[in-house]
């Protein structure tokens, strides 16, 4: 398993955007290798969000990496 752990710098005022962006592209995403993700918020307002995706093989990351990204992959406008 592949475990990617980050943290995404998302504006405050676009934060329910983002979230939503979330949420409408998971079935997208996991459709393409994706074994689960996760978005975990910030304890304060301050924070940013920790999204941990994960992927269930070195292969299907591999080719997660290589392939060209829909668009309903990519982050909004």
């Amino acid at each position: 398993m592949i475990v990617c752990l980050r943290t995404v710098a998302v504006p405050r005022e676009e934060r329910e955007r983002y979230l939503d962006w979330i949420t409408e592209g998971r079935a997208v995403r996991e459709e393409h290798g994706i074994f689960a993700e996760l978005v975990l918020e910030p304890s304060t307002t301050n924070g940013d969000p920790v999204v941990i995706t994960l992927w269930p093989a070195h292969a299907v990351f591999a080719a997660w990496t290589t392939q060209p990204a829909p668009a309903a992959l990519l982050p909004p406008p």
